[in-house]
């Protein structure tokens, strides 16, 4: 069950085959078409990237650089660009590597949450904001995402949420197998309620 978990949760947030959900780094985009709507002719349909608010969806860029030098005022301008109203994100998830640079930056007034919403695990967690930082080993190399989960859905096929199908022999065995059908895709309301950041390195 774990490697199930884990090909899900790395499909949600990097996947890009045509038989996986639509990861939140293709969702977290400009000027494109994602799930049939076209970004260029939709501008609720763009994220804003590190552009200013305004930029035509073709010229949005979501290009970082170093950490060292723009990797924090980076993050600020990410982070503002995917409010609307009091709407904000409310988790960032990145790399163990930008999360290691980004919690060497904070050595001298460091910055640790324990949201109420997540388990007590007996650790200290970052927080950039209001935001708990969350590395994961399922983003991609120099990537950071700042997620609104209010705005961000997994919507389910009718009949297709983990339904197990009958029960057969497994062939030159004394077992029998069930196959779970799980059909839908991940759905965003608003992909300005979302944001990315590409290409950072140290």
């Amino acid at each position: 069950m774990s490697s199930l978990v884990q090909v899900g949760v790395t499909a949600l947030i990097s996947g890009t085959l045509s038989t996986q959900p639509t990861g939140m780094e293709s969702l977290a985009s400009a000027g494109d078409t994602v799930q049939g709507l076209a970004g260029a002719s939709v501008s609720p349909w763009n994220s804003r990237g590190l552009s200013a608010r305004g930029t035509a969806a073709a010229s949005v860029s979501f290009t970082g650089g170093s950490f060292a030098t723009t990797g924090v005022p980076n993050w600020i301008t990410a982070y503002n660009n995917s409010c609307e109203g009091n709407r904000k994100p409310n988790v960032v998830v990145t790399t163990w590597d930008i999360f290691g640079f980004y919690e060497n930056k904070l050595v001298q007034f460091e910055r640790y949450a324990a949201p109420a919403k997540m388990g007590d695990a007996s650790f200290q967690m970052l927080q950039f904001r209001t935001a708990p930082v969350l590395p994961s080993p399922n983003v991609t190399s120099g990537v950071t995402l700042f997620l609104n989960t209010n705005a961000v859905y997994f919507v389910f096929l009718g009949g297709a949420d983990f339904q197990p199908q009958d029960w057969k022999h497994a062939t030159n065995q004394e077992t029998q197998n069930s196959e779970l059908v799980l059909k839908g895709n991940t759905y965003c309301e608003d992909r300005r309620l979302i944001n990315k950041i590409i290409s950072q390195t140290a």
